[in-house]
């Protein structure tokens, strides 16, 4: 059975690059089923029309999510009873994740990225300020900070389990199962893709090394996050008041969710969900939130 918001809030989760949100979507595809709806890739920012759409088909839609959600797009003017909430990240960390992700997921055994230096150079110039972007249309934090107020719950992906906790708690749904299997997930010494050539794997191990150790590649993306890096101290207070403002023994609940999230292997999608759901959003897709 899937979850419903105790007074049919729609929860809307905005999915910053990096920060956890393939795992966290599909908890809510778990939860809701065809009260959710995603959009994973970049196209271009929901719109109150596009929200009003997907209503017309997802009837009694609890749940939305995804890169194109953002809160400074009116989208309450088409649902008054959305509820912003996003998970933030240090974004020297994101940044280095970031670009790793697309070494390894944006290329093919037929078309491999050969300059990791001068590609990356180009990218983080097109890639600042993400988390600031995300939440004012702006790669500045004074426009970002304030537009942080619009954002009902706050997480964290360094404290992600965590996070759930006090996710569910704001959320209000009782039953909602917040165990995850980790996805798109890579480690340090480990990307996830295992069809490139080892040793294109290896290179882009090596990179992240040096992403991470060289100072002046160090001073390049503190510089080009110079904005997100003044916003995230805010997003951590924002944080902490939640965690001191939480009603239960938090230290508890946290072990008890952890105990029951070992060694969990769940489906990544209510099963009628996907069913229901899948052919319903390449038609969306397709033809309804085309740029």
């Amino acid at each position: 059975m899937s979850c419903q918001t105790p007074n049919g809030e729609l929860l809307a989760f905005v999915h910053i690059p990096k920060t956890a949100g393939t795992t966290h979507l599909a908890i809510l595809r778990r939860n809701f089923g065809v009260r959710h709806y995603d959009r994973t890739r970049f196209v271009r920012d929901f719109q109150p029309d596009d929200l009003r759409r997907i209503q017309l088909i997802f009837r009694n839609l609890n749940s939305i999510g995804g890169h194109p959600v953002k809160p400074f797009t009116n989208l309450e003017s088409a649902v008054s009873s959305i509820r912003y909430y996003a998970f933030f990240r240090e974004p020297v960390s994101q940044s280095i994740s970031y670009y790793l992700y697309r070494l390894r997921e944006q290329s093919s055994s037929k078309n491999l990225i050969q300059d990791f230096e001068s590609d990356w150079q180009k990218w983080i110039h097109n890639h600042q300020n993400i988390q600031c972007n995300f939440l004012c249309g702006k790669g500045n934090a004074k426009s970002a900070i304030p537009a942080l107020d619009r954002i009902g719950f706050v997480g964290l992906q360094s404290h992600y389990d965590e996070s759930l906790v006090l996710w569910k708690h704001w959320t209000g749904i009782d039953n909602l199962d917040i165990r995850y299997n980790a996805l798109n997930k890579a480690s340090q010494s480990e990307p996830i893709r295992t069809d490139l050539p080892e040793d294109y794997q290896q290179r882009i191990r090596d990179f992240g090394t040096l992403l991470r150790s060289d100072s002046e590649k160090q001073e390049i993306i503190h510089r080009c996050n110079r904005e997100d890096l003044e916003l995230f101290p805010i997003a951590e207070a924002r944080y902490e008041a939640q965690r001191q403002e939480y009603p239960g023994d938090l230290a508890a609940d946290l072990q008890q969710f952890q105990q029951s999230n070992q060694d969990v292997d769940l489906p990544n999608d209510n099963t009628l969900g996907w069913l229901l759901r899948v052919p319903v959003m390449k038609l969306l897709r397709s033809v309804i939130l085309r740029p």
